[in-house]
C-alpha cells in the first residue's frame, strides 16, 4: 500500500482511482487535486501530471480529474490519427 510521505502526500475525498499495471506500478488518480502519478513497489514515483486546466473567476480552482488510466502501446494507433503502435 502507498499512502505517501512528506514530500509526495496525497489524498482526495471525492472519486480517485488506482489501477495495477502489468509491470507492478501502481497508477494513481488524485481527483481533487487534479494530479496523477506511477508508483513503483518501492514507493518511488516515477511519472506524475497535473491537470493545467483551471476554473473559477480568478482560476483559483484546480480542473478535477475523474480517472486515469494506462492504455499499451497498441491503443495509440486506435486513438491518435497518424500514430503507430511501438
Amino acid at each position: 500500500m502507498y499512502g505517501g510521505d512528506t514530500t509526495n502526500g496525497f489524498s482526495t475525498v471525492t472519486c480517485g482511482s488506482a489501477q495495477r499495471l502489468p509491470n507492478g506500478n501502481t497508477l494513481v488518480t488524485e481527483s481533487d487535486s487534479g494530479r496523477a502519478f506511477e508508483v513503483t513497489a518501492d514507493r518511488e514515483i516515477v511519472w506524475e501530471f497535473y491537470n493545467p486546466a483551471r476554473v473559477g473567476k480568478k482560476g483559483e480552482l484546480v480542473a478535477t480529474l475523474f480517472e486515469m488510466i494506462r492504455l499499451d502501446a497498441a491503443a495509440a494507433s486506435e486513438w491518435l490519427p497518424g500514430e503507430t503502435a511501438m
